[in-house]
């Protein structure tokens, strides 16, 4: 299955507090089926208590899972959500076999993932940790999208 993506926003939020558990970086989907997410950046958590994260999170912490949206992601990721609200912070079903609406998942350095049929938007962009704040220096997130 052959892809041709096309551009449909760079996110950029920089020098930026976050207190919130997701933010919206993309509304609609157009008439994209699969979203390729992109991300470079860092950001520090609980005030810089932890050393900087990058996409793909810190290894090695040994928090308690309870300290995370996913558990079996990396500490301090960069996670994403297809729908859904921007307060919530629903975990994801054990028994998923696919990705659900309003559902969090790894997005890390790079991501592929099909767009749930009854899904149209919002892209919602978050981190792998429940303490806040999150302090952005820098995040650049590149969304595309496509149909094959």
């Amino acid at each position: 299955m052959a892809f041709q993506w096309t551009l449909l926003k760079d996110f950029t939020p920089t020098n930026q507090t976050i207190t919130v558990p997701w933010l919206m970086a993309l509304e609609t989907f157009g008439d994209s089926s699969h979203l390729k997410i992109e991300a470079t950046g860092s950001w520090t958590i609980a005030d810089g208590l932890l050393p900087a994260c990058a996409p793909d999170g810190l290894s090695g912490l040994g928090l308690p899972a309870t300290q995370s949206v996913i558990e079996d992601c990396r500490f301090g990721a960069l996670l994403g959500k297809l729908g859904g609200s921007s307060a919530s912070h629903h975990s994801p079903a054990d028994d998923a076999t696919g990705l659900a609406a309003g559902e969090p998942f790894p997005v890390g350095a790079y991501c592929v993932t099909e767009i749930p049929g009854a899904v149209h938007g919002p892209l919602f962009i978050g981190f792998n940790t429940l303490a806040r704040p999150i302090n952005i220096a820098a995040l650049t997130v590149t969304i595309s999208g496509a149909r094959p």
